[in-house]
């Protein structure tokens, strides 16, 4: 079967078009397992929309948000078509929970192009990125995920005893911490204080037993921030999937990073080949969430993966 996984982000909205096939019964052990694989992969897109934009402020999409949306649906339908997918499985995440507007929106998708959005909990989307954002030679029981998000970020692992994942989402994201905390261009000294200040305070709000947990296993970061920065860290001038994932980001190369990119102005950071102008307003704030997470739980490093959502989509979402 051909099918395509939308993940609906605060700052991008991703496809993934792949031919999946179900897994026999006996092979599914608990519903926490993956019930298909991914046979081979035939298309993946981003699209920056900044979906999320003024919601931590208004509660709604604004209307701009909404148009450049819609826009990408649209094409994204055309996308799914061309290959003949039979199956289009689309969540919607951080900013849809939060906006008010969001079901009328969706709604409105559906009506012109068929995609039926689902808005997802924190825990579905920390569980499904789990499943998704692993590399092939890891080991679920070692690892924990790291996933930053624009509205949100999610700390995930699984409980060995049990078999099932278990994680933390945070109403903070590069978007989001942005508008909270990020002033000026370049930006304040003091804004970036703050910034580290408070993201130190929520950290200290996570489960005690998940913090425990995180601070013993091996870290894998997934999503824009940790795969934008290793991209820079090996001077690549254009996304290279194969060279990103596996790639080690260690402390020392993220705190320097954070500091370079906190003192450019924002047309400086568009110039990275790495940002553009859909990352470059939101990376310091991303990197700011990497690196104090990183000094919180003292990890020395984090592995890199591409891989995430989507991924745990089309293999363990049961929508």
């Amino acid at each position: 079967m051909r099918a395509a996984a939308i993940d609906i982000g605060t700052n991008t909205i991703l496809l993934l078009i792949a031919e999946v096939e179900d897994l026999p019964i006996d092979q599914i052990l608990t519903s926490s397992s993956p019930i298909r694989k991914i046979k081979k992969v035939l298309d993946h897109q981003i699209r920056f929309a900044r979906l999320g934009q003024g919601v931590h402020q208004n509660r709604a999409f604004h209307p701009d948000a909404m148009d450049r949306a819609m826009k990408i649906f649209e094409e994204y339908k055309k996308i799914c078509d061309a290959n003949q997918t039979e199956k289009i499985y689309a969540v919607a995440t951080s900013a849809s929970r939060d906006s008010a507007n969001s079901k009328e929106f969706f709604q409105k998708v559906f009506s012109q192009t068929g995609i039926h959005i689902e808005v997802i909990s924190g825990e579905t989307e920390a569980s499904l990125s789990f499943r998704g954002g692993l590399l092939p030679t890891q080991n679920p029981k070692d690892c924990a995920i790291l996933d930053i998000g624009g509205g949100s970020t999610e700390f995930v692992t699984l409980d060995t005893k049990t078999d099932t994942v278990r994680g933390q989402s945070l109403d903070i994201g590069s978007v989001r911490a942005t508008e909270m905390y990020l002033k000026g261009d370049p930006y304040t000294m003091a804004s970036i204080e703050a910034l580290e200040k408070n993201l130190k305070k929520i950290y200290s709000k996570i489960d005690p037993k998940i913090q425990e947990e995180l601070k013993q296993k091996d870290w894998v970061g997934i999503a824009g921030t940790p795969t934008a920065l290793a991209g820079m860290c090996l001077g690549l001038s254009t996304f290279e999937t194969e060279k990103v994932d596996g790639y080690w980001l260690d402390r020392c190369d993220v705190s320097d990073w954070f500091e370079k990119l906190a003192l450019m102005s924002q047309k400086q950071r568009e110039a990275e080949p790495m940002l553009g102008t859909g990352r470059a307003d939101v990376m310091v704030a991303g990197v700011g969430i990497l690196l104090t997470a990183m000094e919180f739980f003292d990890k020395e490093g984090v592995m890199v993966s591409s891989r995430g959502l989507r991924e745990g989509i089309l293999t363990a979402y049961r929508g």
